[in-house]
């Protein structure tokens, strides 16, 4: 079960049995889980609905083809839901780092990133600001110096997925791949198609779709 490690970097959760599977998926209720065995496709049973539902990143316990509970998080990224309601949504469970991404090519939206990094570092985890298509940038430096003096104490890298600059740093940070978000509508950043994949953060009403990679 250790190959099912959250995050590449950390064991399997001391309070997670050997028949407790991972969430690598999840899909209108529907879950697709990582068991030492196989990956299996599970519903939630019925207690497991709105705030109380398994997030990409969770461990639960199945009985049979349904998981009957989420196991305690260590970290945790909470947006509010989509739609009329207000009711916080959690996306992501025990991840380590958080990239908030916005592209090079034209100015940066620091509003944007400023909402995304809190966003990030109230889950526990810790951001990095990906900056995408860094081939497009005239001045790279002075577009990083922008952004890092609204993000203190956060690593800001340039990438492009063009050249291959900056997709080592990225791949140092999460060697065995990220939980990926993305939106429907928009096109998800090419460096998460890069040897090194990064996260395209959604807007605030967009729909997360993420699943874990790697393991």
């Amino acid at each position: 079960m250790s190959d099912l490690s959250v995050d590449g970097h950390h064991d399997v959760p001391a309070h997670a049995a050997d028949d407790d599977s991972e969430v690598a998926r999840v899909d209108r209720g529907l879950l697709t889980v990582l068991t030492a065995g196989a990956e299996r496709r599970v519903s939630c049973a019925g207690g497991l609905h709105d705030g109380t539902a398994p997030a990409v990143g969770d461990w639960v316990p199945l009985r049979g083809d349904q998981a009957v509970r989420v196991l305690p998080r260590r970290t945790a990224v909470v947006r509010t839901a989509a739609g009329r309601s207000s009711a916080p949504q959690v996306v992501a469970a025990n991840v380590d780092v958080v990239f908030v991404v916005d592209a090079l090519g034209a100015a940066a939206r620091l509003r944007r990133i400023e909402r995304y990094l809190a966003l990030a570092w109230a889950s526990g985890a810790t951001p990095v600001v990906v900056l995408t298509k860094a081939d497009l940038c005239t001045d790279v430096p002075a577009a990083v110096a922008e952004v890092a003096e609204d993000a203190v104490g956060v690593d800001v890298l340039p990438v492009s997925a063009v050249t291959g600059s900056g997709l080592a740093a990225v791949r140092d940070l999460v060697p065995d791949g990220p939980a990926r978000p993305s939106r429907p509508g928009c096109a998800r950043s090419t460096a998460s198609d890069a040897p090194a994949p990064a996260a395209d953060p959604p807007g605030r009403n967009g729909h997360f779709c993420p699943w874990r990679r790697g393991g």
